[in-house]
């Protein structure tokens, strides 16, 4: 049966107005605005692609090294910037949560291996439900009072609400896979440290009112800094993260070494 393109233009423009009320209700960073005239396709595709990377809140992940080995258990805690909720001439009333906590395990080798996993289980925001599990593998090398890290994720992710339609619930779905290095200096307690990285994210937009779904797969990349704090069994982490020219987001991670 063949679909009135009119009416898919108008679920694809009805969606992008709906996934910025998500990204601002489930307490995410602004979009940039695109300069001059632009397609529904293409703004559909920057619009899932910001999505997908607003939803990756990588873990603070300082290349500090286990000596005994052992598990860190760790809440990463998410403190919200001020969001700009401007779109186009209008701006949207935004009341989003203060922090965004996300619950964290890993295990270090006496040789610096490390492997950890994240799970942040399906919660309602705003009538939305999101869901992410994120998987995590790396190597920490010690130069003299220097740390090399190296790590490579995978996260999935999923949110589930009427995006398009207040009666029906549509699905996005996401995942990004990539890889970073970070490069630190062992001070005592203290290791401040400096990264980048980069990496893909995949997405899909199910409008089930209409039988219409869109998709887009996209590379980004990142820079961060940070510092951490060893005091004792408890490691304080606070990082700072770049994303292109989407986000900038703080992260304040405290973990428990067992």
């Amino acid at each position: 049966m063949n679909r009135d393109p009119q009416r898919v233009k108008f679920s694809r423009g009805r969606a992008m107005r709906r996934l910025r009320a998500i990204i601002l209700a489930l307490g995410l960073w602004g979009w940039p605005t695109a300069a001059g005239a632009v397609t529904f396709d293409e703004q559909a595709e920057r619009l899932q692609f910001i999505y997908s990377f607003l939803l990756d809140y990588r873990p603070a992940q300082a290349p500090a090294i286990s000596r005994n080995g052992g598990l860190e258990a760790a809440v990463d805690f998410i403190p919200l910037p001020s969001i700009d909720s401007r779109v186009g001439a209008k701006d949207e009333p935004v009341d989003p949560p203060p922090i965004i906590p996300r619950p964290r395990l890993r295990y270090h080798s006496q040789g610096g291996a490390m492997l950890g996993v994240s799970y942040t289980p399906p919660l309602e925001v705003s009538g939305y439900k999101a869901a992410l599990a994120a998987v995590e593998a790396g190597l920490r090398f010690p130069l003299g009072n220097w740390r090399l890290g190296l790590r490579a994720f995978l996260l999935d992710g999923e949110v589930d609400g009427p995006i398009t339609d207040p009666v029906v619930n549509d699905k996005f779905e996401l995942t990004n896979l990539g890889a970073d290095a970070v490069f630190g200096l062992q001070l005592g307690f203290w290791l401040p440290y400096v990264g980048a990285g980069g990496g893909k994210t995949r997405s899909t937009l199910t409008i089930r009112s209409d039988g219409v779904m869109l998709e887009t797969d996209s590379s980004y990349s990142y820079l961060l800094a940070g510092l951490t704090v060893d005091v004792g069994a408890l490691r304080l982490t606070f990082e700072q993260n770049r994303s292109e020219s989407v986000l900038d987001h703080f992260t304040i991670s405290v973990s428990l070494l067992f």
